[in-house]
């Protein structure tokens, strides 16, 4: 079966909507715009470890530090503790007792400047126990496959009837590595 024009995405080139302003150096950036007058900055605790327990969260030296406003854990959230958008519960805003990836927020500090907010961050201390750390796929499926999260699916429709009227059909496996998105500034 061949593939009409209209579904022919590989080996075909696609602008992206802000290309243009991008190679003409003419797209604004946050750090392009000037900082309102008492803009706070803020810089995230995070985890130095995989997988661990946290024994001890002692940030009485980050609260004390020169520009601190505020340092937020778990505890001063409102509400649920949770940026996932699946509603599944499963993303904390700041780690609790368990961190769960190393780069995992902990607690986040607000301060007068982003390098006072980096500073006092640096000295908090924070004590683990290790946990067993699955680092990979392979790893994972090894010692049983248990998921880190309630697995998730989303349903619309009938998918049998969807796939046995589909113009076209593609069967197969693909592995793929870990992807970065292209971002165009910090985030």
């Amino acid at each position: 079966m061949s593939s009409p024009d209209k579904y022919k995405v590989m080996h075909t080139s696609h602008i992206h909507e802000s290309a243009a302003k991008h190679v003409s150096g003419s797209a604004v950036y946050i750090d392009d715009m000037v900082e309102p007058v008492g803009t706070c900055h803020a810089y995230l605790g995070l985890s130095e470890v995989a997988h661990a327990k946290i024994t001890r969260l002692d940030l009485k030296a980050v609260v004390r530090a020169k520009g601190v406003i505020c340092v937020l854990t778990a505890n001063d959230i409102i509400g649920a503790n949770d940026v996932s958008p699946t509603g599944l519960n499963d993303e904390p805003v700041f780690a609790t007792d368990i961190v769960q990836f190393w780069g995992q927020p902990i607690f986040g500090v607000v301060a007068s400047t982003r390098e006072e907010a980096r500073r006092a961050a640096k000295l908090a201390v924070v004590e683990y126990e290790p946990l067993p750390a699955l680092l990979d796929i392979d790893a994972a499926n090894e010692a049983g496959g248990e998921l880190v999260t309630k697995p998730l699916t989303l349903r619309r429709g009938e998918l049998a009837a969807a796939m046995e009227n589909a113009p076209l059909r593609l069967k197969g496996e693909m592995v793929i590595g870990g992807q970065d998105h292209f971002y165009l500034e910090g985030q």
